[in-house]
């Protein structure tokens, strides 16, 4: 004869077993929707626009009322005795009196709140919440409101804790606790309804399960959708480096007879240099102090290249140091200096790099003394891939960077240029101020 404990056990695996598919169903599906680039792109932009955010409000929602109806009814025959009904699309019409609902309805709307931030995840939690109370049921109330709840909390830890809450332990640990949330609450605001505590753990393993798979693995199709473009951008990089290799070392090429002292200490940076680009090959960020490094080596290459004509100024703020930034974005508003500016400009070309802090984050700048360019050239550059006339680049560069910028930090991020012909021009980037 089983014990009660053992038969809730086993009833746990039965309904985890019948919910596992559904979610996968659901996630596909998911996935192809976000293959649409606005789509995605409003998914990842969510935090400071609100048309964005009624996007991915609107595009959770309907996954979250999609995860109640097709949820395992449960429901009573006078005996207590519940009865599974195995369709998947069990949820047609309300309730009776005596049924529940077991679905993954919850699952949607912590993905919504860890993707798209507080007012996503409370956008979808109140839209699904009320589709959940809308059917009825003797739990529907209590049901509505862990949903809004659990939404809501999904994205204050995103906007608190942005990269630990979308990470592996992070969405788990969300998931987990927003799973127990659930069933506490369930119980808590039925307090006049008998059925709630047996209803609560009859379905918090099970539930529990399928938040914590649901979470997973739209974060990973995020995640893998993001690879995929990171991909294509280093692949990018990939070509500027090789141009920058055999420019770089047909300097040092033409130098080693007349300066061999400086052209050995070049190849020794430009060695240096691609260390460093082996090391961070794969990272998608790093600390603004690694930056900076970087940026040194590629900086004593130029300088050989540049011979007395650089003059080079830093203001750059401490604090900032552990501040995480794309990889060699510095570099590229430096390089871009250097191919655009410094043909035809003054003499010596000056250039000066900071970083300043921000209300929500950090400045990045980059201005020369070079000869400048037409405001409508200013607007082109970063918007759209350019022909370049240097023999010293490939014109696509900021391009490249606003698009890592765009996948790194959505709309939270900027890339903008002033210049005035025949004064120089000054680049700058805005990010957030996220640390490890």
């Amino acid at each position: 004869m089983e014990t009660p404990d053992l038969q809730i056990f086993l009833d746990w695996q039965d309904h985890a077993v019948q919910l596992a598919p559904r979610v996968c169903v659901v996630i596909v599906a998911a996935f192809v929707s976000i293959r649409v680039e606005w789509l995605r792109r409003a998914l990842r932009s969510t935090r400071d626009g609100w048309r964005d955010q009624l996007v991915a409000t609107v595009f959770f929602s309907v996954w979250a009322v999609t995860g109640t109806h097709t949820g395992i009814i449960l429901g009573g025959d006078g005996n207590n005795e519940r009865k599974v009904d195995c369709r998947f699309f069990e949820v047609t019409g309300k309730l009776a009196e005596s049924q529940a609902i077991m679905g993954f309805r919850d699952s949607m709307a912590l993905v919504a709140g860890l993707v798209g931030g507080p007012w996503v995840g409370l956008g979808t939690g109140f839209l699904a919440g009320a589709e959940r109370w809308y059917l009825g049921g003797p739990v529907a109330y209590s049901s509505a409101v862990s949903t809004i709840y659990l939404g809501l909390g999904a994205g204050l830890a995103r906007h608190y804790w942005p990269l630990w809450a979308i990470s592996l332990r992070g969405a788990m640990f969300v998931a987990l606790v927003g799973s127990f949330l659930h069933s506490i609450l369930v119980v808590a605001l039925a307090l006049n309804d008998r059925s709630a505590p047996p209803l609560a753990r009859e379905i918090i393993g099970p539930v529990a399960f399928t938040n914590v798979l649901g979470c997973i693995l739209f974060l990973w199709i995020m995640a893998d959708l993001d690879r995929e473009r990171w991909a294509l951008l280093k692949l990018k990089q990939a070509k500027i480096d090789a141009h920058f290799l055999n420019n770089a070392l047909s300097n040092i090429d033409s130098e080693v007879g007349a300066h061999p002292s400086e052209a050995k200490a070049a190849l020794l940076q430009l060695a240096r240099y691609f260390d460093r680009i082996h090391k961070f090959a794969e990272a998608e960020m790093i600390t603004l102090d690694q930056e900076i490094e970087f940026l040194d080596h590629y900086l004593a290459i130029q300088k050989f290249r540049f011979e007395d004509n650089l003059i080079l100024e830093k203001v750059l703020m401490p604090e900032l140091g552990r501040t995480l930034v794309p990889p060699r974005c510095l570099q590229t508003l430096v390089e871009n200096a250097f191919d655009h500016a410094y043909p035809g400009g003054k003499r010596p070309f000056r250039l000066r790099l900071a970083a300043r802090a921000r209300p929500r984050g950090m400045e990045l700048e980059v201005c020369d003394n070079g000869p400048g360019m037409t405001p409508e050239r200013c607007a082109e550059l970063g918007k759209q891939p350019v022909v370049s006339a240097s023999r010293w680049g490939s014109g696509t560069a900021l391009y490249s960077l606003a698009q890592t910028l765009e996948l790194a930090y959505g709309s939270r991020a900027a890339l903008s240029l002033t210049s005035k012909p025949g004064e120089g021009t000054c680049a700058r980037l805005t990010l957030p101020g996220l640390t490890r």
